[in-house]
């Protein structure tokens, strides 16, 4: 019964009641506790309403199993990257700060931070080509690291990781 509860849940939350998305896996979790397919999704619907503490305890509870797989290491991937963009500026702060001086690294930094966490990873991509472009070795290549995380965050592969693994070969050589 739960995962029909979860699988409805799921689609309110496709559909953009993040709310009662959340109310629903409640009720789900409370039908079985030991469901860890609804901790997920919770965890997927939390991040979305960037409650960051509440889907670092749901992803800290699941099995070493489930926490192993592809899902999982999604969500824990995008809940740093959204760790790393809170408490920072918003989204129109940094851009005004990019604008305003295009060398501003640390900025740019933020942006694609923040952006990875509203899952716009190519504007994301973006941003860290323009880091690498400018200079590849700052702060120990972060910007070649991030994009690498967020290559893994998208499964390593795919038309749009094909298309940026050769934009930032591209950029590096």
């Amino acid at each position: 019964p739960a995962d029909g509860v979860r699988l409805e849940a799921m689609q309110v939350f496709a559909d953009g009641d993040a709310a009662r998305a959340l109310q629903m896996l409640a009720e789900a979790s409370k039908l079985d506790s030991q469901n860890e397919r609804v901790r997920l999704d919770a965890a997927e619907v939390m991040l979305s309403l960037n409650e960051l503490d509440e889907v670092g305890r749901l992803l800290e509870s699941l099995s070493t199993q489930t926490a192993g797989e592809a899902r999982a290491l999604q969500l824990m991937a995008r809940l740093q990257f959204a760790r790393q963009a809170a408490g920072g500026d918003d989204e129109a702060s940094l851009i005004a700060a990019v604008t305003a001086s295009p060398k501003d690294q640390a900025a740019r930094l933020n942006l694609a931070n923040l952006r990875v966490a509203q899952q716009r990873y190519q504007e994301a991509m973006d941003e860290l080509l323009e880091m690498m472009q400018r200079d590849k070795t700052w702060q120990d290549g972060i910007a070649r690291k991030t994009m690498l995380n967020v290559f893994n965050l998208l499964g390593g592969n795919g038309e749009l990781v094909t298309a940026y693994r050769r934009k930032m070969a591209a950029t590096l050589n």
